[in-house]
């Protein structure tokens, strides 16, 4: 409950000051506890408790209303919150890699993905969601032995979770052929197949739509054309925004 709740907040204070006086039942409602008015409000004042222990979030009661919630550097060092992209701008070059981030689907909250998914799921859908070329909707694999020290997850606990990921259909899971073994050659060796993850549906980030280029009238049109040097930026998180190289 507490890494929903965190993504939660991530979700909406996307802008400065990067707090929140909304009130427990509301954020039980979003996530879509029971009774959000007394047990599930108690689960969120728990979940925000465990926040506060690990210093991702600041928690001061305000008399006659609601407590105020105020983001925290993802590190868990407690200190103040700013934009990923801004960190990154702004880091130094071989600080840029704790800025690192990765993009949550919207559609992931608005079709009730997130609020309804058992934990091994969502933890698998983060571990896809942290590299890029599967948000893209590419295809990816990881080796079985490094998995669990990469990501911390249990074989039986990356089993379940993939599972049910492929029932919501927001993952595709084949198996390919390994080819690249040196035995692989030899004819009657074992073959060796691995897992090909791919994002899919609501689980992939949309593809922005080119800008189309005005018209260039006849009397001006260039001779010759330049390619444009592309420049290293990053990109500005919205709302549903997770930075992945400073804790989550």
């Amino acid at each position: 409950m507490a890494v929903k709740l965190y993504l939660a907040l991530l979700w909406r204070l996307s802008a400065e000051p990067f707090d929140t006086s909304i009130p427990a039942r509301k954020w039980a409602e979003l996530l879509g506890l029971p009774d959000p008015t007394t047990r599930g409000a108690r689960r969120i004042h728990d979940a925000l408790r465990i926040l506060e222990a690990d210093k991702l979030v600041r928690i001061t009661a305000q008399p006659g209303e609601g407590s105020k919630i105020q983001l925290l550097e993802e590190s868990g060092r407690g200190g103040a919150y700013t934009l990923p992209s801004t960190a990154f701008q702004r880091a130094a070059k071989d600080k840029e890699i704790e800025h690192f981030y990765f993009k949550v689907p919207t559609t992931l909250w608005t079709a009730g993905h997130i609020q309804s998914m058992s934990a091994p799921a969502l933890a698998m859908l983060l571990v896809c969601l942290s590299n890029h070329k599967a948000s893209e909707g590419k295809r990816i694999w990881w080796s079985t032995k490094i998995f669990p020290e990469q990501y911390g997850l249990s074989p039986a606990t990356r089993a379940r979770g993939t599972k049910e990921l492929q029932d919501r259909d927001l993952l595709s899971v084949t198996k390919e052929l390994v080819t690249d073994s040196p035995h692989s050659s030899r004819t009657f060796t074992r073959e060796r197949v691995r897992n090909i993850y791919q994002l899919i549906n609501d689980a992939t980030i949309p593809k922005r739509a080119p800008t189309p280029k005005p018209p260039v009238p006849a009397a001006s049109a260039p001779t010759s054309t330049l390619r444009r040097r592309p420049t290293k930026t990053a990109k500005t998180p919205r709302a549903g925004h997770v930075s992945s190289g400073r804790g989550v």
